[in-house]
Formats: structure tokens, sequence, C-alpha cells
């Protein structure tokens, strides 16, 4: 279809070029013979289709007659600067794509998954780590969401014993607490614990000033060994207390 429109309009240059050759008054004659043959035209036609290579050919054209000539075409000058503009449109207007992120592929999805099933220890960083290192390039923000729809807990929670396995006990609730009270509430834990105190080999605690000597003594006297968690370390603190 290309190759037509560009042979169509080879073929009209080549004819203008042949006018050259001829005289003033031929091309005169031609003029007026083409003129009133329009105008009969414009009386049986109401909407003429000119093919993509006539309105190329006009448009180009158009801008070298005087602006009172261009009246005299068959299309107007706002329809010229239409297509002059849809144009510059098609040659400039990057594609279009649709709203939102592109879906991820089913792919990446399963190669995720898989790689958190075998490696319970791995983070969101290091699956998109090794998942780049085969070339395959993924977000750790797509890795959580991927992980999260599928109802898979981050590390190392994955990792970790389910909560089907632990107690909770509610020893005491206040507003003001004090090493005290907290030491108190330890005695009350001994004594909820009975024979199950045995079971028990570690008690893990952060370096709240509340947790004194007297708190530690009630733990170390049943042969509990009581560990503290690393200064300054908020997610080992937070993994501790889940």
């Amino acid at each position: 279809m290309a190759l037509r429109l560009l042979y169509l309009i080879v073929l009209r240059v080549f004819g203008w070029i042949a006018l050259l050759a001829r005289s003033q008054a031929s091309k005169d004659v031609e003029v007026l013979v083409v003129r009133h043959q329009l105008a009969v035209l414009r009386r049986q036609v109401a909407v003429p289709r000119p093919s993509w290579a006539d309105r190329a050919i006009l448009s180009a054209l158009a801008r070298l007659l005087p602006r009172r000539r261009r009246c005299h075409l068959f299309v107007t000058p706002r329809t010229l600067l239409r297509r002059h503009a849809d144009l510059v449109k098609r040659r400039w207007t990057s594609p279009k794509h649709g709203p939102g992120r592109p879906p991820i592929r089913p792919a990446i999805r399963a190669l995720v998954l898989r790689l958190a099933a075998e490696n319970p220890g791995w983070g969101y960083r290091r699956i998109a780590g090794q998942i780049a290192g085969l070339g395959r390039k993924v977000s750790p923000a797509t890795v959580w969401a991927i992980l999260k729809r599928a109802g898979v807990d981050p590390a190392p929670r994955r990792s970790g014993p389910t909560h089907t396995s632990r107690r909770v006990h509610v020893l005491g609730v206040t507003a003001n607490p004090t090493a005290g009270w907290v030491a108190q509430q330890a005695r009350n834990l001994m004594l909820d614990l009975g024979d199950r105190i045995g079971d028990s080999r570690f008690l893990i605690r952060d370096r709240d000033t509340k947790y004194t000597a007297l708190f530690d003594e009630v733990f170390t006297t049943e042969g509990i060994r009581v560990v503290l968690t690393t200064p300054q370390a908020p997610r080992m603190n937070a993994i501790m207390k889940r």
C-alpha cells in the first residue's frame, strides 16, 4: 500500500516537471479547463474523498498559493491545518499505554514463590537480587506484593515456629510500670507455669531499665538463662516480641 502511494506521488511530480517544457499559453488554457471541470464536479459531488497521496500533495502545495487563492480549494484551510497536525502527531506522539503498572508475569510469580519456599531465610531484597542474577529484573516491592497475595510470611517468619506452639500469658496491665511491679509480674508468671517451668531454658528480654537484677533473679533461680537483645537493634527486638 505504501509503495503504491509513493508511486502515485512520484508519477504526479514527473508530470509537473513535464509542464515546464510547455508554453505559457498552453498552460493557461489547461488551467481554465481544470477550473471549469472543478466547478462542474463541485455541483455534483458534495463530499470529495481524496486519497492519502492526494491529501499529502494538496497540503504541500497549498502553502505555495497566495492566501486569497486557498479559498478556491475543495478543502478548507482548517482541514489542511488539521492534516498537518495529524502528521506531526503521528510522527512525534509516544505510544500510549494503559493506566497503572503492567501485570506481573506468571513466570516471575512462580519463580518468586519457589525461591521463597526453598529458602525460608531469604528476604524480599535477597529474592529480587537472585532473580536479577538470572537476567530478569524485579523490584523488592514486587516480590513483597507477590508473597503477600499468596499468603506467604516474610523472612525469617517463614522458618520460625508457628503460632500454634505458643502460649500467651497476660500478667497485668498498668499505665505506670515500675521495676518492683515488673519483678512481681515475673513471680506471678512462675506461679502460673508451675511444673512447666522445667520446659523453659531461656528468657529473652530487651535492655529496659525496669528489668533489674531482681527481675532476672526470679528466672535464674529456676535454672533459666536470661538473654539480652543487641543494643540499638529494633528489628531484633520486634522479632523477639513476636
